[in-house]
């Protein structure tokens, strides 16, 4: 996936670096955010009785970030926005397709 700057596994409130894209410590993606974020996530299926919520996708002006349901875990990929990207969604699944 082009421009993809980190992978991330949240299982309940620890997050594991998967893949880190920048090679300098100083470039390194801040993503503690995503670890609130998905347990929201998860209380809005579970109180709504919507179920589980087995993808998300957020877009805002620094990053595109796909969230994929892994057995009891997300896996989130996050990469910077670039106005000539194409949208990591579809970039997602078509490497999910292609597996």
């Amino acid at each position: 996936i082009p421009g993809l700057l980190k992978i991330v596994q949240i299982e309940r409130e620890t997050q594991k670096v998967v893949h880190e894209g920048g090679a300098n410590k100083a470039d390194t993606e801040h993503t503690e955010w995503l670890n609130e974020f998905t347990q929201r996530i998860r209380s809005v299926g579970d109180t709504l009785g919507f179920g589980t919520c087995e993808k998300w996708t957020i877009d805002t002006e620094r990053y595109q970030v796909v969230g994929l349901r892994y057995d009891e875990s997300y896996i989130a990929l996050l990469r910077r926005k670039d106005a000539v990207q194409e949208d990591l969604e579809s970039a997602v699944d078509t490497a999910l397709e292609g597996s």
